[in-house]
């Protein structure tokens, strides 16, 4: 339980700081046109980057977020899996060797079962947030393109 409490601390400390830069620029701004149903004004929560240097810090800000946000996670997910399956089939040859049948499914099903399901999980997760940064990253990449300046 120590372990877990101390890892989740760590993973919180860690994204606090990930996120810090933007709670030095973050401002609630008003929005006239969106009214509560009581009559008072919504507001939005933007980020407002120095007017001196905008869109440069706009886009390494965007740059930042898509390889803490997207790239690094990514790679830990695929090699946390893959380090799981090669340990599931190390564990399984090991097993076997000694005789024991704890694994009653033929060994190919059951290896083929098992990268299927690291394989669905690695997909979904690649499906559900590269739309996402596809987007983001195109028009960070459109902006440039067309002739608007990086600073």
């Amino acid at each position: 339980m120590k372990v877990a409490v101390t890892a989740l601390a760590i993973v919180w400390m860690t994204s606090f700081a990930l996120m810090f830069p933007v709670l030095l620029y973050v401002d609630h701004v008003p929005q006239p046109t969106t009214r509560m149903s009581d009559g008072h004004v919504g507001y939005s929560c933007v980020v407002s980057w120095p007017s001196s240097s905008g869109l440069k810090a706009a886009r390494a800000y965007l740059t930042y977020v898509a390889v803490v946000g997207f790239l690094c996670p990514l790679t830990v997910i695929v090699a946390l899996y893959a380090l799981l399956v090669h340990r599931f089939r190390v564990t399984r040859r090991h097993i076997r060797s000694r005789g024991l049948k704890l694994f009653p499914a033929p060994r190919d099903a059951t290896d083929r079962r098992v990268v299927n399901i690291v394989t669905v999980i690695v997909i979904t997760y690649i499906i559900c947030w590269l739309p996402y940064w596809v987007f983001q990253v195109h028009d960070l990449l459109f902006l440039y393109l067309v002739g608007i300046p990086w600073s």
